[in-house]
């Protein structure tokens, strides 16, 4: 452990080491260039635990940062721009998709709603009907609970407006009412007999047509 100082007294003629005054010591230290001097006082010592220890904690930062610079070049090399702006995108088609698809189911709702109010209602043709689907349709009524709000006054306005397009409930021709228009539904009429019978229908004051009844010979 002290071997240094052999080389720092040097040796004598009988192989020991050689006795130096303060003097001669310090300019041996001095001229030693293995040797530096370290005033204790001053804290410039360090022990064999702590620069160990000191090591130890050397070596696990310098990990830490290879693992760090690792990490980041890995980040680098998967492009975080490229992966946020995939991730806008899909957001993004998500959204779009979802409305797309909430407006169909609404618009098919809408024309389930439509088809259904309009089955219930006598057009006159179908041109008709089609060009009052039509002007349905550009009123835009709000649908409600399957019921579109508006829609029934609408439909009465134009029965008046446009009567032509609807069809109208045939009414009954007087002669039909009582019944006279159709023979089949004439009410059942008593004739007045024939001319053989008149004789007997003389004294019928109520013109009903009974024919005679001769009498016979063997009778009184």
């Amino acid at each position: 452990m002290l071997e240094f100082l052999k080389d720092l007294f040097g040796t004598g003629e009988d192989g020991q080491p050689k006795s130096l005054t303060y003097d001669q010591l310090e300019k041996a230290a001095a001229s030693a260039k293995d040797i530096k001097a370290v005033n204790l006082a001053s804290g410039g010592y360090v022990s064999k635990d702590k620069f160990d220890a000191k090591s130890t904690e050397l070596e696990g930062v310098e990990k830490q940062l290879k693992d760090a610079n690792a990490t980041i070049k890995s980040y680098k090399d998967m492009d975080i721009d490229g992966i946020k702006k995939s991730v806008s995108d899909w957001q993004a088609k998500y959204e779009t998709d979802t409305k797309t698809l909430k407006d169909q189911l609404a618009k098919q709702e809408r024309s389930s709603a439509r088809d259904l109010y309009f089955s219930r209602v006598d057009f006159a043709s179908k041109a008709a009907k089609a060009g009052m689907m039509a002007e349905f349709d550009q009123k835009n009524f709000r649908l409600v609970d399957g019921k579109f709000e508006g829609a029934d006054a609408w439909l009465e306005e134009q029965r008046k407006s446009d009567p032509a397009s609807f069809k109208q409930k045939e009414e009954k021709k007087p002669e039909e009412q009582a019944g006279t228009g159709n023979p089949q539904n004439r009410p059942p009429q008593i004739t007045t007999g024939t001319n053989s019978g008149a004789a007997s229908n003389a004294h019928n004051v109520f013109g009903f047509n009974f024919v005679g009844v001769r009498k016979h010979p063997t009778d009184n």
